[in-house]
């Protein structure tokens, strides 16, 4: 199961993805180039928190600058604010809770 959550920003419905699920793409993982690839071909926006962002640029690996930032061109980068932070709490509640 991917974790997506359907966001309204500024007016734009869009995808929000979770740096996990960026991170699956970036790896190869079947489900997810999947899913982009479908979201994508069904004109849907697909977008990354500015968390999402820092997690990725530290994570990166000496060699992977260029093909890191491909994949951050597939997404909308989208500021956090409080709505954005409490549904990113919930999505973590929902997530780790037992």
């Amino acid at each position: 199961m991917l974790f997506v959550r359907e966001i309204d920003w500024m007016g734009w419905t869009m995808k929000l993805i979770d740096t996990d699920i960026v991170i699956d793409h970036f790896h190869g993982h079947q489900a997810t180039l999947d899913y982009f690839a479908e979201t994508m071909a069904a004109g849907e926006i697909l977008a990354i928190s500015i968390i999402t962002l820092t997690e990725l640029l530290s994570g990166m690996r000496s060699g992977e600058e260029k093909r890191t930032e491909r994949l951050l061109a597939m997404f909308q980068l989208v500021d956090i604010n409080e709505a954005i932070g409490r549904q990113a709490g919930v999505y973590l509640f929902a997530t780790i809770s037992p």
